[in-house]
């Protein structure tokens, strides 16, 4: 083989490899940001359980790259009135496997979670206020999402608003 070849072939590689990574740091930080964790868990001082998460996250991840995922993304974020606890589902193919992981992850904390927001390309966010009414909001982005469910407590008349969890589930 060539010099000129070798190097060209070399090249492709590296641009391909290059160009995979910013997707698989993408996937692994919105997943590690769904559980309230930072992007570098142990180095962050965050608890050990985000380096449990951590480790679900790169096992979710791996074998995302921008070209494998899907057109359209299903989650859901379930949540339990009585205790705050909540779970959230992304990039799942199908509806129900979004509802399934979303209650599962929730109900590890609390054994009244509901499917309080179904995506579908889209962010969603869940805010309670005092008194423990529950109020959701869906958006193009993760500030939409949580504006509108800021807004959506309030217009009730909700008081002390505050946003519990937000989720996204983009293409």
């Amino acid at each position: 083989m060539t010099k000129p070849k070798l190097l060209g072939i070399l090249a492709s590689v590296i641009v391909a490899v290059s160009s995979a990574a910013p997707a698989r740091a993408s996937c692994l930080s919105d997943c590690l940001s769904g559980y309230g964790c930072g992007p570098i868990p142990e180095a962050s001082g965050q608890s050990r359980s985000c380096g449990t998460f951590a480790s679900t996250c790169r096992a979710e991840c791996s074998h995302k790259s921008s070209a494998e995922r899907p057109t359209v993304s299903h989650g859901a974020i379930a949540f339990s009135t009585s205790t705050g606890a909540n779970g959230w589902s992304h990039d799942y193919a199908d509806a129900v496997g979004a509802r399934m992981r979303a209650r599962d992850e929730c109900s590890r904390y609390a054994k009244d979670c509901v499917i309080a927001v179904e995506l579908t390309n889209e962010c969603g966010a869940v805010a309670t206020a005092e008194g423990g009414a529950v109020y959701w909001g869906r958006g193009t982005s993760e500030a939409e999402a949580k504006g509108l469910a800021e807004l959506a407590c309030s217009k009730d008349g909700g008081r002390n608003c505050a946003i519990k969890v937000s989720a996204c589930a983009l293409p």
